[in-house]
């Protein structure tokens, strides 16, 4: 799982990604997760509904990331 989590965290993935959808709607994201820096948003007010479901994922993307760094 730890390796999967790292292939996502990378911003390796970034350059192979589409124009990025919000996680809560699906319209033009313009606006991602500061913790985590892969989930993205169109507003606040989408991260706001959408943070319950992103919670845990965030958190393991943030320890794979500070993982990686170290």
């Amino acid at each position: 799982m730890n390796r999967l989590v790292s292939l996502y965290a990378s911003d390796v993935f970034e350059d192979f990604m589409e124009d990025p959808k919000c996680e809560e709607c699906g319209a033009l994201a313009t606006q991602r997760c500061s913790r985590c820096k892969m989930a993205w948003y169109c507003s606040r007010d989408c991260q706001l509904r959408q943070w319950k479901k992103h919670k845990q994922i965030c958190a393991m993307f943030t320890e794979a990331r500070s993982e990686e760094s170290k």
